[in-house]
């Protein structure tokens, strides 16, 4: 049963905990740092919000760069943990595709970013994704993730 008096803090640590394993921390960070700067930003998302709706806010470039950073970590953190390396990457598809859409960096860092999605999205789904497949895929990632 629902415990309404739990903290949310202990609440994203106990998931954290079970769902990425030794890369608990970082997320956790992450997550704080997304939601301290969707709050401090005023941001209401919703089921219908697009990337390009939050570009100037809590997915501004410099933002997008520290999820980077941050999703890196967590990475190195679970390297040694096929299970929980696999739901970060399906997790670093949000990052991945918004930053992409939003254009953040040169052309040349957006071919790289476009490279590394799809080198996640084999990972995370095989070879038989199709783009249309990875774009639906990509957009409900990143409502769950923000």
């Amino acid at each position: 049963m629902w415990n309404r008096h739990r903290s949310t803090e202990g609440l994203i640590r106990e998931f954290c905990n079970y769902y990425y394993g030794p890369a608990s921390a970082e997320m956790q960070q992450f997550i704080k740092f997304s939601r301290n700067n969707a709050y401090f930003l005023d941001i209401s998302v919703t089921s219908s919000s697009s990337p390009q709706d939050h570009q100037a806010g809590y997915l501004s470039g410099t933002l997008h760069n520290t999820y980077f950073r941050l999703f890196d970590k967590a990475e190195a953190a679970a390297s040694e943990s096929r299970e929980h390396l696999q739901r970060l990457r399906k997790d670093k598809i949000a990052i991945l595709y918004t930053a992409i859409q939003l254009h953040h960096g040169n052309d040349h860092r957006i071919e790289e970013l476009k490279q590394e999605l799809e080198k996640t999205a084999a990972e995370v789904y095989g070879s038989n994704y199709t783009p249309k497949q990875l774009t639906a895929e990509a957009i409900l990632e990143t409502r769950k993730l923000f």
